[in-house]
């Protein structure tokens, strides 16, 4: 009889032992520096809890995709482009207010953001594009900045802002069959800036 308890705790610690491996996943974090040689290589570990590895996995655990809101896609914002005023006081201008522009394609699906900036605000302005496979999932953002274009005339100096068609940082994604990401990529202008992939 004493054997056979010792039997069945046994096999309940394996069990359990087993069920607690399988309720984390780990994922491997390289970042190089920006002439692409290797800086820093380490491991994350989380409590999976059947937790969806998406994007906002990835904003909570590893502040990533600063600027992506929660939802990307809303059927009744298709073909539509909406900007947000920061201070709703303020005219709605460049230099005298901040603004957010959402861009919307024919399936409800955010493809760009545009960020102002103002002449208080300390961030730059910036956008970026977002590309999407079948399932509608986020396989691309493409970062971008917009620079000053100033020129004279009669009135005094006019200030503009252009959008850069070069691309300054592209973020890649790679998912598994359960549409879970699997590998990030964040490439620069001079290559893989950082890569975080998960542990097989």
């Amino acid at each position: 009889m004493k054997n056979k308890l010792n039997i069945f705790f046994i096999s309940l610690l394996v069990l359990q032992f087993s069920c607690s491996k399988s309720d984390t996943i780990s994922f491997k974090v390289s970042t190089n520096y920006l002439d692409g040689k290797p800086y820093l290589s380490k491991t994350k570990t989380f409590k999976n809890l059947d937790t969806k590895v998406d994007i906002s996995f990835f904003k909570k655990q590893f502040s990533k995709f600063y600027g992506i809101p929660n939802e990307l896609i809303h059927e009744n914002l298709k073909n539509q482009e909406i900007t947000e005023w920061g201070f709703k006081e303020k005219p709605k201008k460049l230099f005298e207010n901040l603004s957010e522009t959402f861009m919307y394609d024919s399936e409800g699906r955010l493809i760009e953001y545009k960020y102002s900036s103002c002449t208080i605000c300390s961030q730059m302005p910036w956008g970026y594009k977002l590309l999407y496979n079948k399932n509608n999932d986020v396989i691309e953002q493409q970062i971008y900045d917009l620079k000053q274009d100033i020129s004279a005339n009669q009135n005094g100096l006019i200030i503009t802002y252009k959008f850069k068609d070069e691309i300054d940082t592209k973020i890649k994604l790679t998912y598994d069959n359960n549409r879970n990401i699997i590998k990030f990529e964040k490439i620069g202008k001079k290559g893989l800036e950082e890569l975080i992939e998960l542990v097989k």
